[in-house]
């Protein structure tokens, strides 16, 4: 089993690594959509670092009814406010199980549970191709918040 119901419908938690018990460690913030449940969660979040002391975090969301409704047909690209765990919807990726989610260089990256490794416009919402790996499939990524590019 790989994640706990809660966590499929888009909870936010904040992790305290001191608290003595699960309560204490694991904090619930909120959800996504917390008014209708419509929006859950695809896959991975990633917070990046925009200057000195901000941050703006993303997050895939899929229709919790699956991929069939009108508007429904790809993950889409979230914005997520990290004190409420409140999603603002950005756009359509225009690719399905968007499960990991990266950044580098000023730009955010998904890799599909079909092998898909994707360009994600944070302005838009859209996916773009930047290759197919037919024998791999994603289902998460690692990153860093604070990436330096190399000149």
């Amino acid at each position: 089993m790989c994640c706990s119901p809660r966590q499929e419908q888009g909870e936010w938690l904040r992790i305290d690594p001191t608290g003595s018990t699960t309560a204490e460690i694991f904090r619930r913030v909120g959800y996504y959509d917390p008014s209708s449940y419509r929006w859950i969660s695809s896959g991975d979040i990633v917070s990046v670092q925009t200057g000195a002391a901000s941050f703006r975090t993303f997050a895939t969301v899929k229709c919790s009814t699956g991929y069939t409704d009108p508007g429904c047909t790809s993950d889409w690209l979230a914005e997520i406010e990290p004190t409420t765990g409140v999603a603002r919807l950005i756009g359509e990726t225009g690719f399905q199980q968007v499960f990991g989610l990266g950044f580098w260089g000023n730009r955010v990256y998904g890799f599909t549970n079909g092998g898909d490794y994707v360009r994600i416009d944070v302005a838009t919402g859209r996916g773009e191709l930047v290759q197919n790996l037919p024998d791999s499939r994603f289902w998460g990524a690692g990153t860093t918040t604070q990436p330096y590019v190399l000149l």
